[in-house]
């Protein structure tokens, strides 16, 4: 018994050694009092990361490292040089294990230029969430993580720019110091992986901007928030990227070519940092995905255009080179997010190296970005949103081409950092308090579920952060103006193509009835009227919305050329709004589009209504459209809805027999000025 007391003890006074570690020494470089430039918003480490463990471990432990890529794990191809190491690539990065309350790195950085500052994304206890964002101005020492409980904890740290485009930063890595001891043992490595070879798109060019200004700055990219480290995440992998923007697939042309470039360690065209092979045995990958040809349309070879065949079989040559490097990987050409012109060239390069016999070679189809619904990033690269909604429907192919599942808190991390990054600091400029406020309360709900296991909560708690964001209201959108455009109860002006087409006088949100049709290809909606106006604009119509109802009996992907166009002008003069754009589900949905965001024509010479125009083209197959109740209204919230608050309560008082449970919560869940009037009109009549 005693024996087994004083072996005790010595394990106590053994794990508190353990615990206090060693100190952390004076870095080589003065150490920075103001490192982390642009902090995300965040909670506690503690609430967004997972439970750290402050259990005792019996694994090695070391007290600091040798060189610096000691303990750690190595993300994407890391060039090494001696004791030191660079973080090249867009999401290069590394990760380790320590026991104690903090940790720094010691690095070096090859631009100070405030254009090309190099940015790093710091993870901790496997938290979907950053917890800071490290903006690295000069060499020195950065903090990684402070303060913490004193326990088990896991650092990742990932390269948010881009690899040299421009004075792009490349850092040096020289040291890392903990406040506690190493575990020599560092993370467990992901079983997948997904080599990820693309352009600007994948590089996250401007993707933290939604209005299309500004120019390249690496301050607002974000290449740990791409389409390839979204969709790599959602299905368990890890996400090796070689990127850089501009970059082509074609060789021989006027522009840099990816291809020579593939098979080294970091050594892009006229910027090489390290040369050598890669070591493609050591570092086998599941799946390689190439996302190239956006900046190859429109190339030249000495000084001609580049025949369609060319672009081809140059694309058969990059499959090759990736599939000789990589014998037993999945490639997929990906490719269309930012436009579709060289899509049947890359088709027919994949074709063709089915046709010789590799039929592990996959073509995938983006959709182009959906600018009206997401805006757009700078030099019309797709925004956080374009590439998260691109990011789920590449996911989702590669899971069923390999047969892997899907991890929807994945999406969920992406969105709240959507909302951290860009939403809520632009909300905070500009929409009224409490319509922000119900966003930072979903985002922070959010934040809650992501460590839940249950599909169902993950999945609320995203459409939740979605619906509060579509509900900002600017402060002059609380109003009870709107004209009516369209009542939809008769047929009369209105034309109606389909097979099953009329007025629909039980299943209508508002009035009398509503228009329906159903068929393929083509189904419409159209008044022309000519010379004769529907409305007159406001002269403060660009503050303006069209707000209307569409009820689709499934959710469907709709083809390009699929619209919704309100005109002074059929196609001259005119506003249009994509369905692809408008987020449309199952059911009644209820639209407010900002004439703002609308396609326009010509838009300076509007001063009437005179045509709407609701049309489905091409559609490969049959559905059921609904139209109901088109306004042009001045804001999203109801100027007074006392009027509407007293018919609900002696609704409710008369009970399911007078008002149905549905008609109630529409009455409730009213906003807009033309909602809360129609909800009373209904009460009214029913309560007589």
């Amino acid at each position: 018994m005693k024996k087994t007391l004083t072996l005790f003890l010595a394990f106590v006074l053994l794990l508190s050694a353990l615990l206090t570690g060693c100190g952390v020494k004076e870095p080589d470089q003065p150490k920075e009092t103001d490192t982390t430039g642009e902090t995300e918003m965040q909670t506690d480490s503690q609430e967004t990361a997972l439970e750290t463990q402050n259990t005792p471990s019996d694994e090695p432990m070391a007290d600091k490292q040798s060189k610096a890529t000691d303990f750690l794990r190595l993300y994407g191809r890391v060039p090494i040089a001696g004791d030191t190491f660079k973080l090249y690539w867009t999401n290069s990065g590394f990760s380790f294990r320590f026991m104690g309350t903090g940790a720094e790195v010691l690095l070096n950085t090859s631009s100070t230029n405030p254009t090309y500052l190099a940015y790093l994304q710091v993870f901790l206890d496997g938290s979907p969430i950053p917890s800071s964002t490290l903006t690295i101005t000069q060499n020195g020492t950065y903090t990684l993580a402070s303060g913490l409980e004193s326990g088990l904890h896991t650092v990742e740290v990932r390269k948010r720019n881009e690899a040299m485009y421009g004075e792009s930063a490349t850092l040096t890595i020289r040291k890392i110091e903990v406040q506690g001891q190493f575990c020599v043992e560092p993370p467990q490595a992901q079983e997948r992986i997904i080599e990820f070879v693309g352009d600007s798109i994948t590089s996250g060019f401007g993707n933290m901007i939604a209005d299309g200004s500004g120019d390249f700055t690496t301050r607002t990219q974000d290449g740990t928030l791409t389409y390839a480290t979204l969709a790599a995440k959602r299905l368990g992998a890890n996400a090796n990227v070689l990127s850089r923007s501009g970059i082509c697939y074609v060789t021989g042309s006027n522009r840099a070519t990816m291809f020579n470039a593939y098979t080294g360690v970091a050594n892009l065209p006229n910027q090489s940092v390290d040369p050598k092979k890669w070591d493609f045995e050591s570092n086998p990958v599941d799946v390689v995905v190439i996302n190239l040809g956006t900046n190859d349309q429109g190339a030249q070879i000495d000084n001609r255009a580049i025949p369609g065949d060319t672009y081809t079989q140059m694309a058969c040559d990059m499959i090759r080179l990736v599939r000789a490097n990589n014998p037993h990987a999945v490639i997929v050409w990906a490719y269309g997010l930012m436009g579709q012109g060289l899509s049947a060239y890359l088709k027919a390069a994949v074709k063709q190296c089915n046709d010789e016999g590799d039929s592990e070679v996959f073509f995938f189809q983006f959709p182009v970005q959906n600018t009206v619904k997401n805006g757009v990033g700078t030099h019309s690269h797709p925004s956080y949103m374009s590439q998260l909604e691109a990011g789920v429907l590449l996911s989702d192919y590669l899971a069923d081409l390999m047969g892997w599942e899907t991890d929807e808190t994945a999406v969920l991390g992406a969105q709240i950092r959507i909302a951290r990054n860009v939403w809520i600091p632009e909300a905070d400029k500009k929409y009224e308090s409490g319509t922000v406020n119900n966003l930072k309360n979903a985002v922070r709900d959010a934040e809650l579920s992501l460590s839940d296991s249950d599909p169902t909560v993950v999945s609320d708690s995203l459409k939740a952060i979605r619906k509060a964001y579509e509900s900002l209201a600017k402060p002059g959108d609380v109003s009870d103006e709107y004209i009516v455009l369209e009542t939809f109860d008769k047929q009369q002006n209105w034309k109606i193509g389909g097979s099953k087409t009329g007025v629909d006088t039980e299943n209508m949100v508002a009035g009398a009835g509503c228009f329906t049709t159903s068929g393929m290809p083509n189904i419409y909606f159209i008044r022309d009227g000519n010379s004769a106006n529907i409305a007159q604009v406001p002269d403060d119509f660009s503050e303006w919305y069209f707000e209307l109802w569409i009820y689709l009996d499934r959710e469907y992907s709709f083809p390009a050329g699929c619209c919704i166009e309100i005109s002074q002008t059929v196609d001259q003069i005119e506003l249009a709004y994509e369905f692809s754009s408008l987020g449309l589900v199952e059911g009644w949905n209820h639209l407010m589009l900002p004439v703002s965001s609308a396609g326009k024509t010509r838009f300076d010479e509007l001063e009437t209504i005179r045509n709407i125009r609701i049309f489905l083209v091409k559609m490969p197959s049959e559905l059921t459209l609904k139209a109901d109740d088109l306004v042009l209204t001045r804001g999203k919230i109801a100027k007074d809805r006392k009027d509407l608050d007293d018919l609900i309560k002696e609704a409710e008082k008369a009970g399911t027999g007078v008002v149905s449970g549905e008609i109630l919560e529409r009455a409730k869940s009213a906003v807009s000025q033309r909602e809360v009037d129609n909800a009373i009109e209904t009460l009214n009549a029913l309560l007589g």
